[in-house]
């Protein structure tokens, strides 16, 4: 009797356990490529639980903190020593001109789908639910590790201003971590952990309230840069551009074409732009607050474009203002205005240069401090839209009423991402290409198809180009094979303009002129400044996109709310608040 129960038992078992793995490979299946639906319904689209209290000078103010915040203080040391010596500016100068032509895609993505979440909804909306969750992870890395380089930033300025009084207590009476140079740090971070409870407090009391404080810290940190600039070009020396190359710099390009002014070399001025793009990131964080704006087709381009104007001519000023005051190889990559002000070798008398080492001291503190607090606005953002749509846990989507703000802060997780920055603004350009295209399937489909091949070809351009060249000369063979994959792009390019683009349901949005050669150019752009990253930064963001991989297939691919909406009967989330499945107002179809 015992052995004919037993039977049937292990058979149901081995039944329930297929099942399982099917429901898992359809669900698999099913959501990588499932694209969020988009209401052509002006008055559903804009729907949001968040407040919209945001005005343009709002957007500004958290764009700038953005960009300018530290940046400047930080970066130019960085690519001035290591990069591009006295033409550091000109490397802010081509940033400048990247973070035009990516403000430029933003700004239309960002009218037509006025979302929280920027380029994560984009590419949800446009390209399919794994890229979108990858381009949300590399996100939120992004403001994940400003918070904390921010905070340890601020700190590590604030002891150097205090002489280092506050390291020494600390080691005192709290202890060492780590000796210098070790894994951790060599002390634990007091100030840096305050500082993020602090600014966490403030974004908690409203996002209007925390865009004012923002726009009055950039106001200062502007002043500052402005009076430290005008300082430095009244003692400059113009002989500091183009002063020989010592021989304590050792890896300096011998095929520069102006070695005194670019002394390492156009690769070394490229991977400078790579670096300096990392100040304009501003206009991100406008696109996330896009739920919270009062008029997003308005107010999102007129933000864009005047924040990246702002900031490209303060950091080519202010950089070229340090590089005529003190001699490029003498800056140090941490503090270069500090270092440049405490040095004899600058101009003006004493007692000017100590006055102005402390007040470019406050000015980074306060840039430091608006970086903050814009980052701790638009991460959870990122989090919430993630989390609305089912891919990260309920949680993090929750409302604070009645301030109608975000309750879920993402300051817990720490310490990678310039790829993910650069991948973001790639994956913006895609879409791009296709969402004017994109009506019902076909001719979006085509479009799709030769954007995709446009990327391949690119990507294997790139490496002609970059792997095995030689400094000098190159060989016939090459030149030819990078002329004939030119005209290739060319011709795709002109393949993709064939194709009859559809008008905007919306009326009024900001367009992107030339497309589909717009974006295509922006997306080439991209890639170079991708491939002047480091091997040891890819494998890092290898490994934060290897844990983002671990919990969208674990998690997010059965807790999908898209899937649930679509009624599958795998699904475990919930569908979203307001669904219409059946309108026939929806632009972007779900995928099948």
């Amino acid at each position: 009797m015992g052995s004919n129960e037993t039977a049937p038992i292990v058979k149901e078992r081995k039944r329930g356990c297929n099942d399982l793995c099917e429901d898992y490979g359809e669900a698999v299946r099913f959501g990588v490529f499932r694209k969020k639906p988009l209401s052509a319904d002006l008055e559903k689209l804009l729907s949001t639980p968040l407040k919209r209290c945001l005005n343009t000078f709002d957007l500004i103010s958290y764009g700038l903190a953005s960009m300018l915040g530290g940046s400047i203080y930080v970066l130019t040391g960085t690519v001035m020593r290591k990069r591009t010596g006295p033409a550091v500016f000109l490397a802010y100068l081509l940033a400048g001109v990247v973070a035009v032509l990516n403000a430029m895609v933003y700004s239309e993505l960002a009218c037509r789908i006025p979302k929280a979440g920027s380029s994560y909804s984009y590419a949800y909306i446009l390209l399919g639910e794994l890229l979108a969750f990858l381009t949300g992870w590399s996100i939120l890395l992004e403001y994940i590790l400003g918070t904390s380089t921010v905070a340890r930033g601020w700190s590590s300025m604030l002891d150097g201003l205090t002489g280092g009084a506050i390291s020494q207590w600390i080691l005192k009476n709290v202890g060492r971590l780590s000796p210098p140079g070790g894994v951790l740090a060599e002390y634990p971070d007091l100030i840096g952990v305050a500082l993020i409870l602090i600014a966490a407090g403030i974004t908690c009391c409203g996002v209007r309230g925390s865009a004012r404080m923002t726009g009055v810290f950039i106001f200062i940190n502007f002043c500052v840069l402005v009076v430290t600039s005008i300082y430095m070009f009244v003692y400059s020396n113009t002989k500091n551009l183009r002063l020989p190359v010592p021989s304590n710099v050792t890896d300096a390009n011998p095929y520069s074409p102006d070695p005194t002014f670019i002394p390492f070399g156009l690769g070394g001025l490229m991977g400078g732009v790579a670096i300096c793009f990392n100040a304009f990131i501003g206009f991100d964080a406008i696109s996330t607050c896009a739920e919270e704006t009062r008029s997003p087709s308005k107010d999102l381009p007129r933000a864009n474009f005047a924040a990246v104007f702002f900031v490209t001519a303060i950091t080519v000023v202010a950089s070229l203002a340090l590089t005529l005051y003190h001699p490029w190889y003498l800056v140090t990559s941490e503090t270069p205005f500090l270092v440049a002000l405490s040095d004899n070798l600058g101009g003006g008398p004493s007692t000017a240069r100590t006055g102005m080492f402390y007040f470019v001291g406050i000015g980074c503190l306060i840039g430091l401090s608006s970086s903050l607090l814009s980052n701790l606005v638009a991460g959870p953002r990122i989090n919430y839209a993630m989390s609305e749509d089912g891919l990260l846990p309920k949680y993090c989507s929750n409302i604070c009423q009645p301030f109608r703000i975000l309750h879920t802060a993402d300051e817990e997780i720490s310490r990678i991402d310039q790829p993910g920055y650069l991948k973001a603004r790639w994956a913006n350009c895609m879409p791009q290409c296709t969402v004017k295209f994109f009506n019902r399937g076909r001719p979006g489909d085509s479009v799709m198809f030769l954007v995709t091949i446009y990327l391949v070809l690119m990507c294997i351009l790139i490496i002609l180009i970059k792997v095995g060249a030689p400094e000098g000369l190159w060989p016939v063979w090459r030149i030819v094979a990078v002329v004939v994959f030119l005209l290739v792009l060319i011709f795709l390019i002109l393949l993709m303009c064939a194709f009859v683009q559809h008008k905007s349901p919306y009326r009024d949005l900001f367009r992107l002129p030339l497309v589909p050669l717009f974006p295509c150019a922006t997306m080439t752009v991209n890639m170079f400044l991708i491939a002047e990253l480091s091997w040891i930064t890819w494998a890092r963001f290898a490994v934060w996109c290897g844990i983002g991989l671990i919990i969208y297939f674990t998690y997010g691919v059965c807790y999908s709310s898209a899937a649930a909406q679509e009624g599958h009967p795998w699904a475990l989330g919930t569908p979203p608040k307001s669904t219409d499945n059946n309108s026939p107002d929806y632009v972007v179809t779900r995928s099948r």
